[in-house]
C-alpha cells in the first residue's frame, strides 16, 4: 500500500502523529468539529488554557450550534464534577474572554466573538458579576455562553481543531 492511499494529506499524517503519541489521548472525535475533552480537575481559566496548550489544542471555541450541543453533551456525562459547589457544577470554562475590553469579547485565538458563529447567551449574561467576569464558559443546562470570573477554579474542555 502506498503512503498516499493511507495518508491522504499532510493533515491527517499529523493527525495520525498526534494520536500515536498520546497527545490527543482521552480525547473524543466529533467528525466535522474536532477533538475535545472536558476536565474535572478543577482549574482558573488562565490555567486551564495552559492545560489544553500543552495538549497541542486551546480552550474550546463554539461555532455552531452544532458544536454547543456537543459540549453541553460532554458536561452532560458528568452530573456532578468532584470539588465544585451548586454554583460552580453548572459551568465550564472555554475560550473566550473580554480581558482587554469590557464586553468585547474575543476568543483565545484572538477573533471576535460574534465573529465565530455562534453568540448565544445564557439568560441573564454577560452579566460581569461583581466587575469580575471576564472569562467564558458555557452552562451546562442550557449550552450556551457565561461570564465568569477567571480566578474561580472550574472545570473547563479543550479542543484540538482539524485543519
Amino acid at each position: 500500500m502506498e503512503i498516499k492511499q493511507v495518508f491522504k494529506n499532510v493533515g491527517t499524517l499529523l493527525l495520525f502523529l498526534q494520536i500515536t503519541t498520546g497527545s490527543i489521548e482521552q480525547y473524543r472525535w466529533y467528525p466535522g468539529l474536532g477533538y475535545y475533552k472536558l476536565y474535572i480537575n478543577l482549574r482558573s481559566w488562565q490555567e486551564a488554557e495552559r492545560m489544553c496548550a500543552a495538549d497541542n489544542g486551546h480552550l474550546a471555541i463554539i461555532n455552531s450550534e452544532s458544536e454547543s450541543v456537543v459540549l453541553k453533551q460532554l458536561l452532560s456525562e458528568v452530573t456532578v464534577v468532584p470539588g465544585t459547589d451548586s454554583e460552580t457544577n453548572d459551568y465550564a470554562l472555554i475560550g473566550f474572554h473580554d480581558l482587554y475590553v469590557e464586553g468585547e469579547y474575543l476568543t483565545v485565538l484572538g477573533s471576535l466573538l460574534n465573529t465565530t458563529g455562534y453568540n448565544k447567551w445564557h439568560e441573564g449574561n454577560p452579566d460581569n458579576g461583581l466587575g469580575v467576569e471576564d472569562c467564558g464558559g458555557i452552562h451546562r443546562n442550557s449550552g450556551k455562553l457565561v461570564d465568569l470570573s477567571c480566578e474561580t477554579i472550574y472545570p473547563f474542555i479543550c479542543e484540538i481543531e482539524i485543519k
